[in-house]
């Protein structure tokens, strides 16, 4: 059975729209309920933060997979030479997780990243 994925979201995704769409929902009442629009204003914030520390580790976490890929290529080009298919084998399936994991982190790092410009676009217009 073959699934096809639909594009990763990161794991603050469903707290990133709530507090988005709290957060225009308050705009238009900025001056009549000015605790919880500032309330919003200081959510969208601190999600913010959250999110780029995310962000910067999962690059890291990222660049980190690219190094293991390039070390992976490497073992299994010297197991070739030395016909240990076996262990050619071992180094495939390992670099195919690897990087599906880098591939899905990109993804998240990408849905991130527009994440943090909506909410820099929402609070720059203020």
């Amino acid at each position: 059975m073959f699934v096809v994925s639909r594009p990763s979201r990161h794991f603050l995704a469903d707290e990133v729209d709530k507090l988005v769409r709290n957060f225009e929902l308050l705009r238009p009442y900025k001056q009549d309920s000015s605790a919880k629009f500032e309330q919003a204003k200081t959510d969208l914030v601190d999600i913010m933060k959250r999110l780029r520390l995310q962000h910067d580790k999962d690059q890291e976490t990222v660049e980190q997979l690219r190094r293991r890929l390039i070390g992976l290529v490497t073992s299994k080009l010297r197991a070739q030479a030395n016909r240990d298919f076996e262990l050619c084998d071992f180094f495939d399936a390992d670099h195919q997780d690897s990087s599906i994991r880098r591939d899905k982190l990109n993804a998240e790092l990408r849905k991130m990243g527009e994440d943090i410009a909506k909410m820099s676009g929402l609070l720059t217009e203020e």
